[in-house]
């Protein structure tokens, strides 16, 4: 079972101790999301018990994860700094992603996919 959204206080807590319940004992659970998608208690509870077979992740409610946390010491997670997603590839592609937009934002115009515009209004480059 894989968890993919967006950030947003809608999809805080979306997965709590109930839907944990209804995962498979077969299932892995990686979350790709956010920490606060997921009760981090109810997930430690349910890979503690072997209720669902492992976990893998690299977000927490608290980074970095604290060498006394719970999950450390658990035999059926992978646990990593928040760099999961740090491949060659995706380091490549964010480059040539943010260095054309920082090009446009020094040339005075909007960078492309931009989230919040808004703070286009405050910016100014300074001298």
């Amino acid at each position: 079972m894989t968890i993919h959204v967006m950030p947003s206080d809608d999809n805080k807590g979306m997965i709590g101790a109930e839907e944990i319940a209804q995962i498979k004992s077969t299932a892995y659970f990686i979350n790709t999301a956010r920490s606060w998608v997921t009760d981090e208690m109810a997930l430690y509870a349910a890979l503690r018990d072997k209720n669902i077979a492992g976990a893998g992740f690299d977000v927490f409610n608290k980074e970095p994860l604290p060498i006394d946390h719970p999950f450390m010491s658990l035999d059926n997670v992978v646990l990593l700094p928040h760099i999961g997603g740090n491949t060659y590839e995706v380091t490549v592609h964010q480059t040539e992603v943010l260095i054309p937009n920082i090009e446009r934002l020094f040339n005075g115009e909007t960078p492309e996919n931009i989230v919040n515009p808004e703070v286009l209004k405050g910016f100014r480059l300074r001298k």
